[in-house]
């Protein structure tokens, strides 16, 4: 599946929260990326680095945050092709306490060349929590089922959920940080009743500025 077939779907969250674009908490962000990209049960691997932009945008209870990446992937096989992952996200949050939200969001994964690894795009529904640990950090999880992922290759998919685990630390202000987080995504995927599971771990280190 490409990234045009769930766009509509998303922009509708982008409508949503720019409602709430003014008096709001809004930080831009730059990561360096390791990604390792595994279809177990075909023992196909590639691991490869790229770079990330963040958006995340807070509102009183609602907020939003974007994040686009790109990778250079290499397969661990000599017969497989090098390859490129694009790479975006989309969540909209709202606050149920001071320290955890729900999420509902999408995303879409899409590969160049086409199928040298499945592309993939599925709405997501899940949940946030940010904790400070102090005036200058926090920790971040959260945690996330895909509702329904598709796939530019065909398939269906059982259980599919993704975890994610992260730590900041800047100024008391809020207007500089540093950040690692790293997150885990599963999806149990079936082709013509063979079990392919998708698994990918993505590393993230970077900085946000704060306005």
């Amino acid at each position: 599946m490409r990234a045009s077939r769930i766009a509509p779907a998303l922009l509708l969250l982008l409508a949503l929260g720019a409602t709430a674009l003014w008096s709001q908490t809004v930080r831009v962000g730059v990561h360096s990326v390791a990604m390792t990209h595994n279809e177990v049960n075909e023992s196909r691997t590639a691991e490869g680095v790229g770079g990330a932009a963040s958006l995340i945008l807070r509102w009183r209870r609602l907020g939003l945050e974007a994040v686009g990446l790109r990778a250079s992937m290499k397969p661990d096989s000599a017969d497989l092709r090098d390859f490129d992952v694009l790479q975006w996200d989309v969540r909209l949050s709202f606050w149920v306490a001071p320290v955890v939200a729900i999420e509902i969001g999408g995303g879409a994964r899409t590969v160049d060349p086409e199928f040298a690894a499945p592309d993939v795009g599925a709405i997501r529904i899940g949940f946030v929590s940010e904790y400070p640990m102090a005036r200058i950090a926090s920790v971040r999880a959260r945690g996330a089922y895909l509702v329904n992922p598709r796939f530019n290759g065909g398939g269906e998919a059982g259980l599919a959920v993704e975890l994610g685990l992260g730590v900041a630390v800047g100024t008391a202000n809020g207007r500089f940080r540093v950040k690692a987080e790293s997150e885990f995504q599963r999806i149990d995927r079936a082709v013509n009743s063979v079990e392919v599971p998708i698994q990918v771990t993505l590393a993230t280190f970077g900085v946000e500025l704060g306005f």
